[in-house]
């Protein structure tokens, strides 16, 4: 899979966001893992909160992901249920660390989660908070006698907001129970988009479908850019919040 990202600070003076991408090819096909934190917490608490997630999923994609994939060729309901396992698990675990050390530390920091396992020919979603995870699926294409081919995509929402707008209600390290909200189906010709509130916050529907209608065979400097791009539109809008996204595709 190709993966492009953007990473800006906005007008803060540092991004407490995160970002990770993990892939590994397969005798059975190729697996991958993207990831977008949203530390919150303030005073570098929640880039922590980020970081800790991040460093513990990637351990688990070693250890516990690729493990179980790697080798005995399973059935589809198997694997379905081996992946949701584990990270339910990763999330709980994460969670309760998360939670005890505020609680011992007098601390408080959290941050938003956003991962998605891709394997073979499905993605796996798990979410908390208020960052979101888009499917991007490209329509058939328009031509026109005077202007050519015109390329069109869908763009929908597959992760629910943890929040009304003024905070957010679920997000990790705030309660060792909460459990991720879990998403899963064909990735057909989709690409998926994992962003930050100050990415999507102030996008508008029609510059988004222009910039996200992404060309078959396209290399990832071209997903970065159109990313880079849609950053600076949402900056010159008045964001000031940290702006990250992660563009996946096949």
């Amino acid at each position: 899979m190709r993966v492009g990202y953007v990473y800006h600070a906005g007008k803060r003076v540092e991004n407490e966001d995160g970002l990770l991408f993990r892939s590994t090819l397969l005798s059975e096909g190729e697996l991958a893992m993207a990831v977008l934190c949203d530390g919150m917490g303030g005073s570098g608490g929640g880039k922590e909160a980020c970081m800790t997630f991040l460093k513990e999923a990637e351990h688990w994609y070693e250890t516990q992901l690729l493990r179980s994939l790697v080798g005995e060729v399973k059935k589809e309901k198997a694997v379905d249920k081996v992946i949701q396992a584990k990270a339910f698990k990763l999330f709980y675990e994460a969670n309760r660390s998360m939670f005890l050390r505020m609680r011992k530390e007098t601390v408080e920091y959290g941050t938003t989660v956003v991962l998605c396992v891709f394997y073979k020919d499905r993605y796996y979603a798990f979410h908390l908070g208020d960052s979101r995870l888009y499917r991007i699926d490209p329509l058939p294409a328009v031509v026109h006698v005077f202007f050519g081919e015109s390329r069109k995509c869908r763009i929908r929402k597959l992760t629910r907001d943890h929040g009304d707008g003024h905070g957010v209600s679920r997000c990790m390290g705030l309660n060792p129970e909460w459990k991720p909200d879990m998403k899963s189906g064909r990735i057909k010709n989709s690409s998926f988009l994992f962003c930050s509130d100050g990415f999507y916050r102030r996008a508008e529907e029609p510059v988004w479908e222009r910039s996200l209608c992404i060309p078959p065979g396209c290399d990832e400097s071209l997903l970065s850019r159109r990313l880079s791009l849609l950053a600076e539109e949402v900056e010159r809008c008045g964001e000031k919040d940290n702006i990250s996204a992660l563009l996946v595709t096949k």
